[in-house]
């Protein structure tokens, strides 16, 4: 899914409900949705730190597509 996406389902939602994160899709836990960032990519089911981000081992990055992350 892609933010337009997401933000075309979240259109007309009521802006006052709280955000919970599924941990899977068989619904074995919940948390409510505390983080939101676009510092990541995304590779191959890991994120990490884009490829020659300052101050980032090389160890923890990726060449991967762009995301945004949300973090309970």
């Amino acid at each position: 899914m892609t933010v337009g996406e997401l933000i075309e389902k979240l259109k007309g939602m009521d802006s006052e409900r709280v955000v919970i994160l599924s941990s899977d899709s068989e619904g074995n836990g919940y948390a409510v949705l505390d983080y939101v960032t676009d510092d990541y990519v995304y590779e191959l089911g890991d994120i990490a730190y884009p490829v020659g981000t300052p101050d980032v081992d090389p160890d923890d990055t990726l060449e991967g597509t762009p995301a945004v992350v949300l973090f309970p």
